[in-house]
């Protein structure tokens, strides 16, 4: 008999498991699982919280820069919403505080790789554009000691893969005060 598993979605930084029992059946049955509800993760006790892509693609980014999904998370907060969420590219300052903690106690990792300026550590070296982030996570407590540099938080960013064919997409911003509601 044989068995199959499909629709498991494997998260980057999560342990998943699918146990499955296999029973002796005739030659004519057939078990298949199309969908199962979420399941508490009970593999390691860290706490943490995640974006998907299609929340990154549906959802609105101020600047589009990534680290605005984080806010969408439990003890997440902007420190400089006005302003330092509007660039990208490199050298892009961090303004998320976690847990209360400061800005330079949070560690960022792109595709795996650590992503911090080290010369003040309060500056994540690449910003990718938002139409190239599969995931993006954030470590709150309790996470494994493969992200023990720093001591309160790890924000895992996780890029899409790529493909043999040319694909994008276009976007402009307007803003100014010519569109803005009248101040009556």
């Amino acid at each position: 008999e044989t068995y199959s598993v499909s629709g498991v979605a494997v998260h980057p930084a999560v342990v998943s498991n699918v146990s499955a029992v296999i029973k002796l059946g005739a030659v004519a049955t057939r078990v298949e699982v199309i969908a199962s509800a979420a399941q508490v993760q009970t593999a390691t006790p860290e706490v943490s919280s995640q974006v998907s892509s299609e929340q990154v693609a549906t959802l609105p980014l101020n600047g589009r820069n990534y680290q605005s999904l984080s806010t969408l998370m439990p003890g997440v907060t902007n420190t400089a919403p006005a302003t330092a969420l509007n660039q990208g590219g490199f050298l892009t300052g961090n303004v998320m505080s976690i847990n209360g903690m400061g800005l330079s106690g949070t560690m960022y990792y792109l595709d795996g790789i650590w992503n911090m300026n080290t010369g003040n550590m309060t500056q994540t070296t690449i910003t990718p554009n938002p139409d190239t982030v599969q995931e993006v996570r954030v470590l709150q407590n309790n996470y494994g000691v493969q992200y023990s540099l720093m001591g309160s938080n790890v924000v895992l960013l996780e890029t899409k893969s790529g493909t043999s064919s040319f694909h994008g997409t276009a976007y402009e911003y307007l803003r100014n005060d010519a569109l803005d509601a009248r101040n009556f």
